[in-house]
C-alpha cells in the first residue's frame, strides 16, 4: 500500500535529521567520487549547499522518512536534492513526490532541472520518468525534463510497444522490426543498464543486417540486388526463431517504464 505522504517546511529543529539522511545515504558516494576528507570538512562542505529556506521535509504515514529541496524559478523549477531514509526507498515515495514536480510544471509551462551524482543509482529512475541529460562533468550529471519532450517519449515507448507486438504477430519481420526499434530506442532515454541490455539483441540485428538494405533499389543492378536479397532472407530466416522471446523481454520491461511514464 501506498504511503500517505505529505511534505511540511524544513527548520533549524530539523538539521540534524537532515545531516543524518544526508549522510547516511550519501556517504558511500562521496567516498567513492573524492574520498572520505573526514567528519568537519564533510559536514562544513553540507553547510555550503544545504538551502534550508527552500527545504521541506518528507513525511510518510505520519513520520519524517526524508527532505527535498526545490528552488522555483520563473522559467523552470530546479529540484536541488531529495533524499529519502534507506529503509523507505523503492516503495514510491520519491516517485510520487517527482511526479507531483511535473503536474506542476506542466500546469505553470516550466521545465524540471536536476543534477545528481554521476554513479547515483537515481539518475536511472529519473531517466525513466522521462528526464533527459543534457551535459555531464566529471562528477555530475545534469538532467531536465519538460512535457514537450515527455510526450515524445511516450509517443516513442507507444510505437516501440506496437512494433514488438507485429514481431511476435509475424507481421513484421525481424530485419524491419529491429531497425525500427534501433531507431526509436533513442527517443526514450537512458533507462539504466536493464534498460539499455533488452535493446542488445535488436541492435546486433541491426548491425549486421545494416549493409543488406538498400534504398532506391532502382540505383542498383538485378544481379546485385539479387544477391542481397538472397543475404537478407538467409539471415532473417537465422534470427527469426529467437526474436519472439527477445520481443516479449523487450516488451515486459518497456511496461514497467510506461507504468512509470503514466
Amino acid at each position: 500500500m501506498a504511503a500517505l505522504t505529505s511534505l511540511r517546511p524544513s527548520s533549524g529543529a530539523d538539521r540534524a535529521y537532515v545531516e543524518h539522511v544526508y549522510f547516511e545515504t550519501q556517504r558511500g558516494i562521496i567516498e567513492a567520487l573524492f574520498g572520505w576528507r573526514g567528519e568537519d570538512v564533510e559536514r562544513a562542505k553540507f553547510a555550503e549547499f544545504y538551502d534550508e529556506s527552500n527545504s521541506t521535509i518528507i513525511v510518510a504515514d505520519g513520520e519524517d522518512v526524508g527532505w527535498m529541496t526545490v528552488i522555483r524559478h520563473p522559467d523552470d523549477i530546479e529540484l536541488t536534492s531529495i533524499y529519502l531514509q534507506t529503509d523507505r526507498q523503492r516503495n514510491g515515495i520519491g516517485t510520487a513526490l517527482i511526479r507531483n514536480l511535473m503536474r506542476e510544471a506542466s500546469e505553470t509551462d516550466r521545465e524540471i532541472r536536476l543534477s545528481t551524482a554521476i554513479i547515483n543509482p537515481a539518475r536511472t529512475l529519473y531517466a525513466r520518468l522521462g528526464f533527459v541529460v543534457v551535459r555531464e562533468d566529471q562528477h555530475k550529471v545534469h538532467m531536465t525534463w519538460s512535457q514537450e519532450h515527455d510526450a515524445s517519449r511516450r509517443a516513442a515507448l507507444d510505437a516501440l510497444i506496437d512494433v514488438a507486438e507485429k514481431m511476435i504477430a509475424g507481421d513484421v519481420g525481424a530485419i524491419e522490426g529491429s531497425r525500427t526499434i534501433v531507431r526509436l530506442m533513442y527517443s526514450v532515454g537512458d533507462g539504466g543498464d536493464d534498460f539499455d541490455d533488452v535493446f542488445l539483441p535488436f541492435v546486433g540485428i541491426w548491425s549486421e543486417a545494416n549493409d543488406m538494405v538498400v534504398g532506391d533499389r532502382s540505383l542498383w543492378s538485378a544481379e546485385f540486388l539479387e544477391r542481397i536479397d538472397r543475404q537478407y532472407e538467409s539471415y532473417e530466416r537465422d534470427v527469426s526463431p529467437t526474436i519472439a522471446d527477445e520481443c516479449r523481454t523487450l516488451l515486459a520491461v518497456l511496461a514497467v517504464n510506461k507504468s512509470l511514464a503514466e
